[in-house]
């Protein structure tokens, strides 16, 4: 399966470092060059280790950059995130990644499959990726790094662990 991921789901992850659960979940995932630019070259002073997790996973061939000629732009939510809409519907990939609430609904609104970073633990422990200890650890470090989820995000997910097979 592949997937077009926006620039938060690759941060979160690299922070917290289980960038590979990507690579665990999706045959391949696939940036636009706006993400590119903001998860390396203009985020490299902000998070320069994460930056370097991002450019092995590009080296490695999991993940890709493809560009977005004649991508549609959206008012209200960034210049990435409408990249990653448009990725999607012109490469017909139903499934993208992004966090943003706003980025989200834009997506929804033109029929594509929505997720984001915490869809991926949520999805690694169905997989058996990752054990509920460990959903439970990584969402507690994404939190401490800064990824920003209200207390109900936060009891849904546990619940939907503790209630999987």
């Amino acid at each position: 399966m592949e997937v077009v991921c926006n620039a938060s789901p690759l941060i979160c992850l690299s922070k917290i470092g289980r960038l590979d659960l990507l690579h665990k979940l999706f045959d391949k995932v696939i940036i636009p060059f706006e993400v590119w630019e903001e998860v390396t070259n203009r985020g490299k002073k902000d998070f320069p280790t994460e930056t370097e997790f991002i450019e092995k996973a590009c080296a490695d061939g999991w993940l890709t950059r493809k560009p977005t000629q004649g991508a549609l732009y959206f008012e209200a939510i960034d210049k990435g995130e409408a990249e990653v809409i448009s990725l999607a519907q012109k490469l017909k990939i139903k499934t993208v990644l992004i966090d943003d609430a706003l980025g989200r609904k834009v997506a929804e609104s033109v029929g594509l499959h929505v997720r984001g970073t915490l869809f991926v633990l949520i999805e690694s422990y169905k997989q058996k990726t990752l054990t509920k200890e460990e959903v439970e650890t990584l969402l507690n470090k994404l939190i401490q790094k800064g990824f920003r989820i209200s207390t109900e995000v936060y009891a849904e997910c546990l619940h939907q662990i503790q209630h999987m097979q």
